[in-house]
């Protein structure tokens, strides 16, 4: 069906959450495209609230912290945000406005005019006038920019009233302000107009103030004739906001675009419902009447007579389900918060409200009818909100504890809130619009649908299968223990995608460093574990040396394959398969590396490529990922000619097209590298086994990357709810280095030696992190915030996985190829004559070494062949790192001014207790990070500038010192607080505190820790809770 009309709908919500259920409603009611919300009061990691509302809309939002979303705290009360309906959001891109008041969409939708929409929440009348002018000349500036692109619409909040055919005032400041805009650019509100139905106001105060038109939708003065419908809804039963929305139906002419029939809920039997009306008899007495027919096999039985009698039961319970049962019907909305509570508190403000309607339907709070409706919808409001907060600490206190024991299921939770991608129902190609869906499937593949190139099949393999497959491939091991060639590092014990990278890499800075090119063409196999076929697997396999039995085992299982597709529920004809390993399968990854062997073992005979010394190590291999090393052009071609002529025997093909060389050293020129007579294209950058490859052999475009993945991932996490107001920075930096950390810095085990602007440029990316997830200002000395959380410097994160990585290599066998690259390039290392300059991990791990002063362990490998285990070695290193950095820590405070106060508070380099005792008490974590943020202010005594304390009277340097010590005003408080010290016991140690000078007796609360006096863990977790609460306590008293 097309679309003949675009409706619009803006609502001032006054905080989402509590406005769900009443905005779920309105876009079903009034089938609307896309609505304007303003004053969402949602912070960013809470925008995927917005995606639960309804299933067919997707959002575009701000949240109110969006100039400072890693704040721990954020009391603004806006945020603005869009609503577009799945069936036009293809057609939507957002706009780029540097406004948290502000955000506009650009709709294209196809054969129609381009509307540029915007949703706002400008400042209420208690915000300076300066701010709202700002923000009316931003308004000012964003219309001149996009009127000649189409027609601008500004729906939303504008806190000024705006004249029109039914509604007229005595113009204000901001009504002129306004006015000026809506002259500039002739525009009109479609809500003052005389066609618009219901009230003429927009907002009604709940405090018996004026009730005024503040919301509008401002259009075009040209297209007031396309307006075909305007509402201003009345107030509806469930919603609890002050302001009425707005509709507003615009024709849409010559309109091609079509509509597509919205998402279905899913219906689940209300058993609750079943039970109470007692439908669960009528269901029994159903389900064996159904049963009765279904006859029990009484003869022979089979698998065909088993399956039918198993089908004839599921019918007839779903036959006995759909007579007899209730059905409810899943609304996104309706969150797990929902209590017994909520629902007596709606009923009671839906009665009220029926009783005002029927008795004044007044807007005066001397009306007894309309003071109980609006204390009931107040009552109603604030339940359901702290419902809300409690159930979101529920989820963050389950994301705590099952962080470190149960992460899959923390990881459903963190996916739910991630966007959700959309489809998109027309597409324009060359000028062309295209509609159907045949069409939009072949443009949107590049392939035709029916061809069988554009899919990938999967198998599913039974559990028991995996288990004779597995002991299958542990025999088919057992048969040639010199199996694989050495080249090969995939599916090997002790081996990964890294030791492929690593003899690449090593390979090609033995050359460089001599002064040589090298040539390195990274082959791309095409649908490698698709295209093996049969009858060539079984030559292989009779090659590779099975017996009889088990050839003809495998023989079998590879036999009289057949495939089917299955798409919109149903299944094609079955098909015969003549190539491929099942993909999924235990066993299909040996049968590959038995099948592709030979052409490695040719590469290598071949004498071609590049060499280290006396070792070939031209091609390393990582499964289907081919790479071959050479020195000139010549080489090249041979052994990619050699790889032809594999391919082209074997019945499989590489892909010239995705192929790369990389050339490093002198350009050179000559002929290309061709792969079945089409040249392999030059690049100066590509990806190896997940790592990039530079020809420059320039780390900076390398670093930068990393930086901006780091603070990208971060970022990404923060949305999804890993943030500081509802996490422990403890569990944030589990997140952060385990999803965050890999994935940026993946192959820094290989990375050479960093100028000092690149160390600083990842530290300083560390220290944004470390302050983010902390709630701690940016400002923050980094000596300081890292040690608050127990982090060490990025430089050692690296130093520890390179030193990591040289322990694996030292415990392969000895004929492993990573193994004997680095013996050859310690050699080269060692006995330089100072012609050249080394290069590669080797030079730099030595140094790293040496940094630490673990050569010893080196060497005596290099004289004996000894070296630790890697549990061993991991051990060693992460302790040795840990105190080197603890020292270089240590050293660095103690010539630095600024850490006078702060070295009395921190003496371990661990995390903080106030840290660690909210993770046991949830309910501290906004007072632990108070108390970290004291801890890491910079105190300056030495001016000697006294405050007068306004509240009793004293002097004093520092404003906690005196709040906890010697304010007269807090005397209460100081009380409670000695008290409850002299409850932990034993009584010596409040004897021990009390005997402490100010300054002494601070630092030693804000350090949460009992060094000096010995206490039981409980009497210590005790003191820390105490500590943290105190503090907070004594500095907000002292503010307010």
């Amino acid at each position: 069906m097309a679309y003949n009309n675009l409706n619009l709908m803006c609502w001032n919500c006054r905080g989402l959450f509590s406005s769900i259920s009443c905005l779920s409603d309105l876009l079903a009611e009034y089938k609307v495209n896309i609505c304007a919300i303003s004053e969402h009061w949602l912070r960013t990691y809470q925008l995927h609230v917005l995606n639960t509302i309804d299933n067919n809309f997707v959002s575009i939002s701000k949240g109110v912290d969006i100039h400072n979303p890693e704040s721990m705290s954020c009391n603004s009360r806006c945020g603005v945000a869009f609503l577009v309906s799945k069936d036009i959001v293809s057609f939507v891109t957002e706009i780029d406005i540097d406004s948290d008041r502000i955000i506009g969409i650009q709709v294209n939708l196809p054969n129609v005019q381009t509307f540029i929409i915007l949703s706002i929440y400008l400042p209420a009348t208690t915000q300076p006038h300066q701010l709202y002018q700002y923000n009316v000349e931003l308004l000012h500036e964003i219309c001149s920019i996009y009127k000649d692109m189409g027609s601008v619409i500004l729906m939303g909040d504008f806190n000024t009233k705006i004249q029109g055919p039914r509604y007229k005032f005595n113009p204000d400041e901001r009504s002129r302000l306004m006015y000026s805009l809506i002259q500039e650019y002739e525009l009109f509100s479609v809500n003052t107009q005389m066609f618009c139905h219901g009230p003429v106001t927009t907002f009604q105060s709940y405090d018996n103030g004026p009730s005024t038109g503040i919301d509008h939708i401002l259009m075009p003065l040209s297209e007031i004739g396309k307006v075909s419908n305007a509402k201003v809804i009345d107030s509806q039963p469930f919603s609890v906001s002050d302001h009425r929305p707005i509709l507003c139906s615009i024709t849409l002419e010559n309109s091609v675009f079509t509509h597509t029939e919205s998402e279905q809920s899913t219906r689940s039997v209300s058993w609750d419902r079943a039970r109470k009306y007692g439908y669960i008899n009528d269901y029994s007495f159903a389900l064996s009447q159904h049963l009765w027919t279904a006859e029990f096999p009484r003869h022979e039985i089979n698998k065909l007579i088993i399956e039918d009698y198993y089908n004839k039961i599921v019918s007839a319970i779903k036959q006995a389900e759909q007579e007899t049962l209730p059905y409810s019907i899943f609304k996104p909305y309706q969150k797990p918060y929902w209590n017994k509570s909520l629902t007596h508190l709606r009923d009671m403000m839906r009665l009220n409200r029926i009783e005002w309607l029927n008795n004044c339907n007044c807007h005066d709070l001397k009306c007894d009818a309309f003071n109980h409706y609006k204390q009931a919808k107040r009552a109603f409001r604030d339940a359901q909100r702290s419902a809300i907060d409690e159930y979101e600490s529920a989820i963050a206190q389950k994301i705590e504890n099952d962080i470190d024991v149960d992460q899959k299921s923390v990881w459903i939770i963190l996916n739910k809130r991630k966007q959700k991608p959309h489809t998109c129902t027309a597409l324009k190609k060359d000028g062309t619009l295209f509609t159907d869906s045949n069409d939009l499937m072949s443009i949107w593949w590049k392939k035709p649908r029916t061809d069988t190139n554009s899919y990938r099949g999967i198998s599913l393999v039974p559990s028991i299968a995996k288990i004779f497959e597995k002991l299958l491939e542990n025999e088919l091991t057992k048969l040639r223990p010199d199996f694989p060639n050495h080249q090969q590092v995939a599916y090997q014990k002790q081996l990964s995608s890294m030791n492929a990278s690593y003899n690449l890499q090593e390979v090609k800075f033995h050359h460089i460093e001599k002064g040589g090119p090298v040539k390195i063409v990274l082959l791309d196999s095409t649908k490698a574990f698709d295209t093996v076929p049969h009858d060539g697997l079984r030559i292989k396999l009779y090659e590779y040396g099975l017996p009889a039995k088990l050839w003809c085992l495998l023989d079998n299982m590879y036999s009289d394959l057949t495939s089917a597709v299955f798409s919109g529920g149903k299944l094609s004809n079955w098909f015969k398969l003549h190539r491929g390993v099942r993909q999924g399968s235990v066993l299909s990854a040996k049968l590959y590396l038995i099948f592709i062997n030979d052409l490695i073992d040719k590469l290598e005979s071949s004498q071609q490529g590049a060499f280290i010394h006396d070792l070939n190590a031209s091609t390393p291999v990582q499964a289907d990922d081919i790479s071959i090393i050479a020195t000139d052009r010549q080489s090249s071609q041979v052994m990619v000619k050699i790889c032809e002529e594999y391919s082209t025997h074997w019945s499989f093909a590489f892909s010239a097209g995705k192929s790369q060389l990389l050339h490093f050293g002198k350009p050179t020129t000559g002929t290309d590298v061709l792969l079945y007579n089409e040249p392999i294209s030059t690049v100066k950058i590509a990806k190896h086994c997940g790592i990039n490859l530079y020809t420059c052999l320039k780390s900076m475009d390398r670093t930068i990357d990393v930086c901006r993945t780091l603070r990208a991932t971060v970022i990404s996490l923060i949305r999804l709810g890993v943030h500081p107001a509802i996490l422990n920075p403890i569990v944030c930096s589990k997140f952060v280095k385990q999803v965050c950390y890999p994935k940026a810095l993946y192959g820094c085990e290989l990375w050479g030696k960093l100028t000092s602007t690149e160390w600083l440029m990842l530290e300083r990316t560390q220290h944004y992190i470390c302050k983010n997830i902390q709630g701690l200002p940016r400002r923050t000395r980094s000596d300081m915030c890292l040690p608050m959380i127990g982090w060490f410097s990025i430089e050692s994160y690296v130093d520890e996985k390179k030193l990591l990585f040289l322990g694996r290599i030292c415990n392969l066998p000895c004929e492993s190829v990573s193994f004997r690259i680095l013996i050859r390039r310690v050699n080269d290392f060692k006995y330089n004559d100072g012609s050249h300059s080394n290069l590669g991990f080797t030079v730099d791990i030595i140094n790293i070494l040496r940094k630490y002063e673990l050569s010893t362990y080196f060497n005596d490998f290099c004289e004996t062949g000894l070296f630790p285990t890697p549990l061993i070695w991991k051990r060693i290193v992460k302790t040795t790192v840990a105190a080197f950095e603890i020292v270089n820590w240590k050293r660095r405070i103690n010539i630095d001014d600024d850490f006078v106060a702060f070295k009395m508070i921190k003496k371990e380099y661990a995390p903080h207790p106030a840290w660690t005792i909210a993770l046991k008490h949830p309910n501290l974590r906004k007072q632990a990070q108070y108390l970290t943020s004291v801890c890491c202010l910079v105190r300056d005594y030495d001016n000697g500038q006294y405050i007068l304390c306004d509240r009793c009277g004293k002097m004093f340097l520092d404003p906690l010192v005196h709040a906890i010590a010697s304010c007269d005003y807090l005397d209460e408080t100081r009380d409670n607080f000695w008290c409850e010290i002299i409850n932990i016991n034993p009584i010596t140690f409040s004897i021990f505190l009390a005997n402490m000078s100010d300054e002494e007796l601070f630092y030693y609360l804000l350090s949460c820790n009992s060094d000096n006096f010995p206490l039981e863990t409980d009497q210590l977790e005790t003191f820390q809770a105490i500590c943290v609460r105190y503090i907070h306590k004594f500095g907000t008293l002292l503010q307010d």
